[in-house]
């Protein structure tokens, strides 16, 4: 009787131990589920060197970089323009025709004007050549005759004569002839001066069409468009950007075509925000795409900003031949910070009341035994992009484990574990 009582008795407490450890374990199985609902999972990482980079990227268009005037002498009549706008051209290739009769008309033209303005200079060479004969001569004469009264006073004293009257007389006569003599040097000098002057005034004559030097210029220029028929050409390879003048009309002094310039290349233009402009300066390398093609080694150029200050138009001069007039391009413009000690991913920094801060995964013990806590920590930043933000070292090291993700919200204490337990 008694071993069947004590029997009973171990078994009672076999199931009462089996129901224990059902319970602990279907609470065990409880509280993880529970945990999975209220715990936060979480990403961490350690903090990294390396360098803030800052992207900026702006869309725009190629437009000319140096446009030039191609500019004929004027008054000539066009009979034919051989070119339209848009029109890519090729050094010397023709883009006039002027006409042939007006062209001479006005070489005849300006031919009669030097003729006649030579006419004038002619005159002036030959009054300056009669002026300076005539005062060679008097001069000559007063010389002359200033050395015949010395010789006839050195005469008289080699005879001997000693008359008062006589010796005054001489002397007389030398200092008349001496004054004669000055008097023709001087106007010799002061009649060449003169005939200098008209002859200058006559070679430097404007007529209404110009001087003497310019005249000769301009039918120079008149001549050479008439060795070439009349064209008017390229002066260099380039796309016609504009035809100022047209057919029937008679040529200018200004521009009778513009034209780019392709070997000057051309000129790529975006505009970025003040905030952007931060990260670009002239000279940085520069990145272009269009159309599939990537133009690279080129830079920025200029920099300038609009009335407003808000945003700044940037451009970069682009090679000949690498991209086309008018097309649309993508800007890339890339600047490397300083290499920092520790850098964190953007998102694990917060802000709050000017602040900022992360949250790192410590191990505490509880009264549960140890678990992973989420502790709040402020830091510095130094330097940020899109992607990284660069923070003071004193706050954190290199150990530890800052929270990058996590799939809810935490709090400084907040139990938290690894996404993967």
């Amino acid at each position: 009787m008694h071993h069947f009582s004590l029997q009973k008795s171990r078994t009672f407490w076999l199931k009462g131990l089996g129901i224990l450890l059902l319970v602990m374990a279907v609470c065990t199985v409880l509280s993880r589920v529970a945990a999975s609902f209220t715990v936060a999972k979480v990403t961490v990482a350690a903090p990294s060197e390396r360098s803030i980079t800052h992207t900026v990227l702006s869309s725009g268009r190629v437009e000319k970089d140096r446009e030039l005037a191609v500019i004929t002498q004027p008054d000539i009549l066009v009979k034919s323009v051989l070119v339209k706008e848009g029109q890519t051209v090729k050094k010397d290739t023709v883009l006039l025709q002027l006409d042939m009769d007006s062209l001479q008309d006005q070489i005849d033209s300006i031919t009669q004007k030097i003729n006649a303005l030579e006419t004038g200079v002619s005159r002036a060479e030959q009054d300056d050549a009669q002026t300076t004969e005539k005062n060679r001569k008097a001069v000559n004469q007063a010389s002359s005759k200033l050395e015949t009264a010395k010789a006839a006073l050195a005469a008289y004293k080699k005879k001997g004569g000693n008359d008062e009257a006589t010796l005054a007389q001489l002397k007389d006569d030398i200092t008349a002839a001496q004054e004669a003599y000055d008097a023709a040097c001087t106007a010799r000098q002061e009649e060449k001066t003169a005939s200098k002057r008209a002859l200058e005034d006559a070679q430097r004559a404007n007529n209404g069409s110009g001087t003497l030097e310019e005249l000769y210029a301009h039918r120079k220029q008149l001549n050479k468009i008439k060795e070439n028929s009349g064209h008017v050409c390229a002066t260099a390879d380039g796309v016609v950007t504009g035809i100022v003048t047209t057919v029937g009309q008679k040529t200018t002094d200004t521009a009778a075509v513009t034209m780019t310039d392709n070997s000057a290349g051309l000129r790529f233009t975006a505009q970025i925000t003040k905030d952007d402009a931060a990260y670009v300066a002239v000279g940085d390398p520069v990145t272009l795409q269009a159309a599939g093609k990537t133009v690279e080694d080129v830079k920025v150029d200029t920099m300038e900003a609009d009335e407003t200050g808000e945003k700044l138009t940037v451009t970069v001069l682009v090679p000949a031949g690498k991209l086309a007039l008018g097309q649309s391009a993508d800007m890339e413009v890339s600047r490397n910070s300083e290499k920092y000690p520790c850098t964190i991913p953007l998102m694990a920094l917060f802000q709050e009341n000017n602040k900022n801060f992360v949250y790192v995964m410590e191990e505490r013990d509880t009264v549960l035994g140890k678990k992973n806590v989420a502790r709040k920590i402020e830091v510095k930043v130094l330097e940020k992009n899109d992607t990284y933000a660069a923070v003071e070292q004193n706050a954190l090291d290199m150990d530890s484990q800052i929270i990058v993700d996590m799939d809810r919200f935490v709090e400084e204490g907040d139990e938290v574990r690894l996404m993967d337990e």
